[in-house]
């Protein structure tokens, strides 16, 4: 539609010049010192070896540190697999867990299957989770046939719920293998009148 002329496209040629101090760097960055290939090894090292520290600890923590199984609950005990002094009708392990540490208490059941003293008294007995299972000792102030210097000692381990441990007392060489199931312990809230 429009010609235009062939002079438009003609641009002088100091269109395109520019100043030779355009090109000229700072002399803050030529004279800039250059690097040290000691000072490079050394930082290079230093971050590989955290590099590999933080895979070593995170291989040890999934493979070590791996978080106990739920074990808190009462465990039911016949009375003919217990030592002479435990042997009442049938015995409640109870078992409180924060994490590995464990609490716990032996508490005798009443023959309606209820347990004789609450729940919320302060554990008898203390231990720890290990990997193998778990190990409890202490006294058993609330067996009057016991004595109070008899010291019951627990370990078990528990699969599927199921808690098959040793139990022996300290006034007697025996030891006692049970087996008892988890039960789940309801508290009771008494509503308090204001």
């Amino acid at each position: 539609f429009f010609l235009l002329p062939s002079s438009f496209f003609l641009l002088p040629s100091s269109f395109f010049l520019l100043p030779s101090s355009f090109f000229l760097l700072p002399s803050s960055l030529i004279n800039m010192p250059k690097f040290n290939v000691k000072t490079v090894m050394f930082y290079g090292a230093m971050i590989g070896s955290v590099i590999v520290l933080f895979k070593a600890v995170t291989a040890y923590g999934e493979t070590n540190l791996k978080a106990p199984p739920p074990i808190d609950g009462g465990y039911r005990l016949k009375g003919n697999h217990l030592p002479e002094c435990l042997k009442t009708e049938t015995l409640m392990l109870i078992v409180n867990q924060s994490g590995i540490y464990l609490g716990g208490s032996l508490l005798p059941v009443n023959q309606n299957g209820e347990l004789e003293i609450s729940v919320d008294e302060k554990p008898s007995l203390d231990g720890r989770w290990k990997k193998t299972g778990l190990s409890l000792s202490g006294n058993v102030p609330h067996l009057t046939r016991c004595n109070s210097s008899d010291k019951v000692k627990i370990e078990g381990t528990i699969k599927d719920n199921i808690l098959t441990g040793k139990i022996s007392l300290n006034s007697d060489n025996q030891i006692f293998e049970f087996r008892a199931k988890r039960e789940k312990l309801v508290k009771e809230t008494k509503n308090k009148g204001h």
